[in-house]
């Protein structure tokens, strides 16, 4: 079992995932995309629907080989959203770090991914996470909700200051002056250079 072999030794349960400290990358591609090109100087998102990705997590054995052979993969981003249950929230939390951790585990270069929903999440949802790392942030769903865009930048400002990151690298457009030191890999800036990677 992938939890055995990773262990769980933070407080709340969570696997330990460790720091990254590489480059920001520069072009990314989609989990599902990834065999589109051959390069494998490009980074590996799983910002993406769950659909397309859950192999990673029935399956957490099968993608480790080609995984590694990346020069970077983003941790997975498994869906957390207000209408879930916290229970249901927390589980995919888990497997997000779960997942993280053991492609570390295998010698896959993977850059944390943070997540959450709502302060609700903020007793848990950075447990495990490293401290002084490169990580990653999704930013893309928001919209023009002015609700939805605070409650992120509320959850991006708490994880700055509980997780101290060395680089924030933001998937999806700044929502707040705050959000300028992070590098953006956007969804846009994605498919305008998907066509350079062949």
């Amino acid at each position: 079992m992938v939890a055995d072999e990773i262990g769980h030794p933070d407080v709340h349960q969570f696997p330990i995932v460790k720091p990254n400290h590489s480059d920001i990358p520069y072009i990314v591609l989609g989990f599902h995309r990834r065999k589109e090109t051959v390069r494998k100087d490009v980074t590996i998102h799983f910002f993406i629907d769950d659909s397309k990705f859950i192999t990673v997590l029935n399956n957490p054995h099968k993608h480790i080989d080609e995984l590694s052979t990346y020069r970077w993969v983003i941790g997975s981003d498994f869906s957390v959203q207000s209408q879930m249950t916290l229970e249901d929230k927390r589980h995919n939390i888990f497997n997000i770090k779960k997942i993280t951790a053991w492609w570390q585990y295998n010698g896959v270069n993977v850059i944390p991914n943070v997540v959450w929903c709502s302060g609700v999440d903020y007793d848990y949802c950075f447990d495990g996470l490293p401290k002084h790392s490169v990580v990653a942030i999704n930013s893309t769903g928001i919209g023009k909700d002015e609700r939805s865009k605070q409650v992120w930048i509320d959850g991006y400002t708490k994880a700055i200051d509980i997780l101290k990151p060395t680089s924030i690298i933001r998937y999806g457009a700044r929502q707040d002056a705050r959000t300028r030191q992070s590098a953006c890999i956007s969804a846009m800036k994605t498919e305008r250079l998907h066509n350079k990677i062949r």
